[in-house]
């Protein structure tokens, strides 16, 4: 039997705040008041005619409890998940792979997002629902896992930290200016948030970072774009073949989730970072759209 029994008390001192109590626990225990009301009365009055023994009150109140409380859960549970599934529908691309998706998976997916009743949140289960029917494979058991530890404000801070992806050699990959504008919030830059994001299994926060690249002719080169501005790349005379991109690396559950998280661009960070290479000994050019 639980510590707080409550019908352990006197109805009439504990009738108030037993009250209050009740209604504020009752979507999440599922404890009714007016059941318990009567079974506390009964108990008080001594004098009162008992239909059941005590043991049979204690039994039929505990059943009646937890039955409230597991319909509330799966109410509740049900209402995200259709939430989730409206999301989904609205996301999903004109075109979709013919393959099926894995049964565990579908399995998976919604243990971990039936409990979610934050809406920017079931907004990112919808996406990723709607993406891996699209294209199955695209979001593996590992990726879940990170999102069902995720909150709105961790969402909100990998969001501002995808305005520094660029793609390069086909790869996206964040590349931090280490000055960064002086106007504008760029504390997603920090080592407490960069530390943040590396805990969720987001990115590898690294205190230097870079991408190293098979030799080349220095005067090859090659392709990169951020959001919708295309670039060439190549290295000057003198300067060696390898690419800073400052601090951090996206996991593969930070790379899956990338093309949801609705990062948008920079133009002033880009044009630092841009400057950063120029001045690195890396000559770039912007392709005309």
């Amino acid at each position: 039997m639980s510590d707080f029994d409550l019908s352990k008390f006197d109805l009439k001192s504990l009738a108030e705040p037993v009250s209050k109590l009740i209604d504020t626990v009752r979507s999440s225990v599922g404890i009714a008041y007016e059941p318990i009301r009567i079974v506390l009365q009964a108990k008080a009055d001594a004098k009162a005619e008992l239909i059941l023994t005590a043991a049979e009150i204690e039994k039929q109140d505990m059943l009646t409890r937890a039955a409230i409380r597991i319909n509330n859960r799966e109410q509740r549970r049900q209402r995200n998940i259709e939430s989730v599934l409206k999301i989904g529908v609205n996301e999903l691309p004109e075109a979709v792979d013919k393959n099926p998706v894995d049964e565990d998976w579908v399995s998976s997916f919604f243990e971990q997002c039936q409990d979610v009743g934050n809406e920017q949140m079931q907004t990112i289960w919808g996406r990723i629902l709607a993406g891996e029917v699209a294209r199955p494979g695209s979001y593996s058991p590992g990726t879940l896992a990170v999102v069902k530890l995720m909150r709105h404000a961790d969402a909100e801070l990998f969001t501002k930290f995808c305005r520094f992806t660029w793609y390069i050699l086909g790869r996206a990959v964040p590349a931090i200016p280490w000055r960064l504008p002086v106007e504008g919030d760029y504390s997603v830059a920090s080592n407490e948030s960069l530390s943040k994001l590396s805990k969720l299994g987001l990115i590898e926060h690294q205190p230097e970072g870079g991408i190293g690249m098979a030799p080349k002719p220095p005067k090859q080169t090659f392709p990169a774009s951020y959001f919708n501005k295309k670039f060439t790349f190549s290295f000057n005379e003198g300067f060696g073949q390898k690419i800073r991109i400052g601090r951090a690396f996206y996991t593969d559950a930070g790379l899956e989730l990338l093309t949801i998280a609705g990062g948008e661009p920079d133009d002033e960070s880009m044009k630092m970072m841009i400057d950063e290479w120029r001045n690195g000994g890396m000559t770039i050019v912007e392709q005309p759209q």
